[in-house]
């Protein structure tokens, strides 16, 4: 016959065997889907991918200032697409600082917030990109002074006729400037037309579900052990 010290420490142990099968379970169903998103909602690189979102203006440029994102570690590509087979698009992305002379001596579009939202709304996993309406900024009619790949401040760029990747890794640094993404024509010609996805591959959910479907499994082995325990 058990005691009441025996019985209570019997019970004390199933309490915290059905707890350590709770924790399994949370932590096998995290591991799972977040194995799912890598697996179904990425492309061959890893990237998660937003819809197609189309860029069409008359001005001489499309600029897009990008947030810092100091807590979501990771990195960015931009896929462009010229949608006007006439015309090759140049892409490149320079630090605000040293880009904004440039962009804002011309005629540029960049989108334009309602009251209350974003300029931009971009959410990954739910593959959604809204760029919103267009306004027109800038010196309206003035062209650029030089064809953007003339410009030495890109930190990266690339010319396509099709379409074509540019990867962004984002500042973390509050107090740096931001990173300032510019689409225009080569030749500096408006009038820019093209489609754009945007990709984000988080350095943590490359791995993160193998430790979290180890610890679940392991977590449910000790509370399985401690349920069927009678001592």
């Amino acid at each position: 016959m058990a005691t009441p010290s025996t019985g209570g420490r019997r019970s004390g142990k199933k309490i915290i065997g059905f707890f350590f099968i709770l924790a399994a379970l949370g932590l096998i169903l995290s591991g799972g889907y977040i194995l799912f998103l890598n697996y179904t909602r990425t492309d061959y690189e890893g990237y998660s991918l937003s819809n197609t979102a189309s860029i069409k203006t008359s001005t001489y440029a499309f600029a897009l200032w990008l947030d810092r994102e100091p807590n979501e570690p990771g990195q960015l590509k931009f896929v462009v697409k010229s949608t006007d087979p006439a015309k090759e698009l140049f892409v490149g992305y320079a630090k605000e600082t040293e880009a904004n002379d440039y962009v804002r001596s011309m005629e540029y579009a960049n989108p334009q917030a309602k009251p209350g939202q974003a300029n931009y709304n971009w959410d990954v996993y739910f593959a959604r990109l809204s760029l919103g309406e267009l306004g027109s900024f800038g010196k309206k009619g003035v062209a650029p002074p030089r064809p953007p790949a003339m410009e030495t401040f890109w930190l990266r760029k690339l010319s396509t006729q099709g379409a074509g990747t540019l990867y962004w890794d984002p500042v973390r640094d509050l107090n740096a400037p931001r990173t300032l993404i510019v689409i225009m024509n080569s030749d500096g010609s408006r009038g820019i037309a093209a489609d754009v996805i945007l990709g984000y591959k988080p350095w943590t959910l490359s791995w993160v579900s193998f430790l979290l479907l180890p610890a679940g499994l392991l977590f449910s082995v000790l509370g399985f052990i401690l349920l069927k325990r009678n001592d």
